[in-house]
């Protein structure tokens, strides 16, 4: 008997970030975790921690003790709900080590946990981090970062993945380009682990999906949907709407609105709605905030057309781009990095001044569908689509097999 146990080290719902809520969609009922596993949050990170997920215990990440028999899967994203599990690996590796990477380029949310001492991690340990990338320059470019003589370009495509690339056995990533990345621009790391490019998981088609029986509507809703920051565009794309709604007639205005659905930051880190009550099209300017799961999806559902943007950061797939198709939403996605992967209606470019005219023509053209059906329907033109071999689901398998394995 192996008695070998499994841990998910990530934060799981009610945490109010995409990374929590996506493993409803990886661990669908026919890919539950097997007995003896077990998943590791910050306890710190939740009102009423949740004793267990899925009939998963939940463990305080200090208070779990590794053996080496055990295998343990990090997921690794530029969030602060993550802290702990990149915290975490500073430490001795016990077992073997899984690597699911959301975002690969982790800087910022590192930069942050040094600059405030977070899970005692400290500016040296970010200079160690950095070294492999940078070598005798990393205490230098962490100085420049501190005075502002960096771009935000820059900072939001470091990579800073020392111990990942120490202490993995495999990766998994969503993205070719996430895996070219790592291979690329590892710095001194020659024995770089196997990595895995999966697709990102989706729920089983159900005929009781919005998508089979979409419905007219008297609103042409536009949808802005997850956590809202700066590399998401937020405040860009009020700008277009604002341009597009300005230019319709007086009876169509009161029939567009903007919804932006997510967690607002503090507002002296980032102000959309601050920006929004200037405009002429403030009235038509709604924020609902933090949804939970069900209320997230009746908003998705009311939406004919989802602006999906990313930039400086765009190392990392997209829930809601995946969520969308399948619900049949016409979606525009910003051309540039991780994205240039994905299917969509529209490709935006990133310089600001053809972003602003990509966006106003997708709204446009949208707006005349739904203008003549009162529906809108994706229509997504022939693009190259780069496949990935494995679904994460068959991934997943593939860790619960190790559970048996002699190895």
């Amino acid at each position: 008997m192996l008695n070998r146990r499994l841990f998910f080290f990530s934060p799981v719902p009610p945490a109010k970030t995409g990374t929590a809520t996506y493993l409803f969609s990886l661990l669908p009922p026919d890919c539950y975790p097997p007995p003896n596993t077990y998943f590791i949050i910050n306890c710190e990170d939740y009102q009423k921690p949740p004793h267990e997920f899925l009939g998963v215990p939940c463990i305080n990440y200090d208070d779990v003790r590794l053996k080496p028999n055990d295998i343990s899967v990090f997921f690794i994203a530029n969030n602060e709900f993550h802290q702990y599990i990149i915290a975490y690996l500073k430490k001795p590796k016990i077992g073997r080590y899984i690597l699911w990477i959301h975002e690969p380029q982790i800087f910022q949310n590192m930069l942050g946990m040094a600059l405030n001492n977070k899970f005692q991690y400290t500016l040296k340990d970010l200079e160690e981090a950095l070294k492999p990338e940078f070598g005798y320059l990393a205490s230098q470019i962490i100085n420049d970062i501190q005075k502002g003589n960096f771009e935000n370009f820059f900072t939001y495509t470091i990579l800073c993945l020392k111990d990942v690339l120490e202490k993995s056995d495999l990766i998994v990533t969503h993205s070719i380009y996430a895996k070219l990345k790592l291979l690329l621009e590892s710095g001194t790391y020659r024995n770089i682990p196997p990595i895995l490019v999966a697709k990102h998981p989706e729920k089983p088609k159900n005929p009781e999906n919005f998508y089979y029986k979409k419905v007219a509507s008297e609103v042409f809703q536009i949808g802005i949907f997850g956590w809202v920051n700066p590399h998401k565009r937020v405040i860009e794309a009020i700008s277009a709407f604002n341009t597009f709604w300005s230019s319709l007639p007086p009876d169509d205005k009161e029939k567009c609105i903007l919804k932006i659905v997510g967690e607002l930051p503090p507002k002296e880190y980032y102000d959309p709605v601050g920006f929004s009550k200037n405009l002429e099209s403030s009235h038509n300017i709604h924020f609902t905030g933090f949804l939970d799961d069900k209320d997230f999806d009746e908003e998705l559902k009311k939406t004919q057309v989802i602006l999906n943007l990313r930039f400086p950061s765009c190392g990392e797939s997209s829930g809601i781009l995946h969520k969308a198709r399948g619900f049949g939403i016409p979606i525009a996605i910003s051309d540039f990095q991780a994205f240039r992967e994905e299917l969509s209606d529209a490709l935006i470019p990133v310089h600001p001044e053809a972003e602003q005219k990509a966006l106003i023509d997708f709204l446009n053209k949208t707006f005349l569908m739904w203008k003549q059906h009162k529906i809108t329907h994706s229509i997504i033109p022939n693009q190259n689509k780069i496949d990935k071999r494995f679904t994460a689901q068959q991934v997943l398998k593939k860790i619960y097999n190790l559970m048996e394995a002699k190895i």
